[in-house]
């Protein structure tokens, strides 16, 4: 093992193991993942002759920003302990960070970069300032000229990362939430007994707009009698009150703030990610 590799977890206050992937008949591993248990144990699968390093470490803070080389494809994942657990967070390559702040800056979205112009570096490292609250991965910004209709106010609601229409892992319980525009997708629901035929004709494309729906059934017309489940997609979300997670201390937030999730998702990293928050 890497002994830097080694040393670097170790000042954090966790362990690390480092394998390589398993192929067999019955079992195909990903040729790079990093996995974090609780408990925090990390298990960094890659093949041998991949460069894995640390780029920079902070003990106090219990965090590094980890370097994966694999065949040439390079991945920056920033690891460690967030509040009550640890975390894997894979970072953008579009923001080669080199420094555990630069990757921190790198996973804030666009509007909250912006929000936080003018504040000091050590404010940016906080997880609340005059800018923004952080809870995870997920910032909320002040929104004061921000008045809904009561009626569209929606109490204890769910925020998290969605997959086909189902939430990733353990959602942000949101007091008081209120949904703008955004786009509704639609899925269709494959029958067992026809599966590979609808398979084949949707080609691999699970979620359709509007249009691409009715282009669809229009080029299927027995798709008309299929099942279909909808919903919104990226709308803006505006929150206030408390929000709760297990992961983390419940934040309460006076006034409406519109909710941004970090930029993980826009990383080719985050495949290799196998803990969900």
């Amino acid at each position: 093992m890497n002994e830097q590799l080694e040393a670097g977890f170790k000042a954090m206050g966790a362990q690390v193991q480092v394998r390589p992937p398993v192929t067999s008949p019955r079992v195909r591993e990903p040729r790079l993942s990093v996995n974090v248990s609780r408990g925090g144990i990390f298990t960094l699968i890659a093949p041998e002759h991949s460069i894995l390093q640390v780029l920079d470490l902070r003990p106090s803070e219990k965090q590094m920003l980890l370097f994966a080389n694999v065949d040439g494809q390079k991945s920056r994942f920033l690891v460690g302990h967030d509040e009550k657990d640890w975390f894997v967070a894979a970072v953008p390559e579009r923001t080669p960070a080199k420094t555990v702040f630069e990757a921190k800056q790198a996973l804030k979205p666009e509007a909250v970069l912006q929000a936080e112009r003018g504040l000091k570096r050590n404010k940016k490292e906080k997880r609340k300032n005059a800018a923004y609250v952080r809870q995870g991965d997920w910032f909320f910004v002040p929104q004061p000229g921000f008045r809904p209709d009561p009626d569209v106010v929606l109490n204890n609601e769910p925020i998290g990362r969605m997959a086909r229409n189902q939430l990733i892992g353990n959602p942000h319980m949101c007091q008081f939430l209120v949904r703008i525009g955004g786009t509704r997708v639609w899925q269709l629901q494959l029958p067992w007994t026809t599966r590979t035929v609808w398979e084949k004709r949707l080609a691999n494309v699970r979620e359709m707009n509007d249009s691409g729906r009715e282009r669809f059934m229009a080029q299927f017309p027995d798709a008309r009698q299929m099942n279909w489940t909808s919903w919104i997609r990226d709308p803006e979300v505006y929150v206030r009150g408390t929000v709760r997670h297990r992961d983390h201390r419940t934040i309460k937030l006076q006034g409406w703030h519109r909710v941004h999730p970090n930029t993980e998702p826009r990383a080719r990293a985050m495949a290799h990610v196998a803990f969900v928050d």
